[in-house]
């Protein structure tokens, strides 16, 4: 099976973690990608807990970008992110 790369903006996060859901990627996909914008946004969100605890156990993995200039200035900040990490 070829290995799937699974990258994340911080809404899904926010919604999986308000219906109780914040490890279905790790069940279908085994690790998540998010750029640190991502990781900064969640801090004021029920989220953060969560996310942090995915964090330790190894299964979400912060990256830095690649090419912030590479993507449009219409997307937020943590979505242009999401689109830069590498191998994206």
């Amino acid at each position: 099976m070829e290995r799937v790369i699974v990258v994340s903006d911080t809404s899904p996060l926010i919604a999986l973690s308000h219906v109780g859901l914040f490890d279905l990627p790790k069940e279908l996909w085994g690790e998540l990608y998010i750029p640190q914008a991502v990781r900064s946004e969640i801090k004021k969100d029920p989220g953060r807990k969560e996310l942090e605890e995915a964090v330790r156990n190894g299964w979400l993995v912060v990256r830095d970008v690649a090419d912030a200039t590479a993507v449009p200035d219409s997307l937020a900040w943590a979505g242009r992110s999401v689109s830069c990490l590498p191998g994206n």
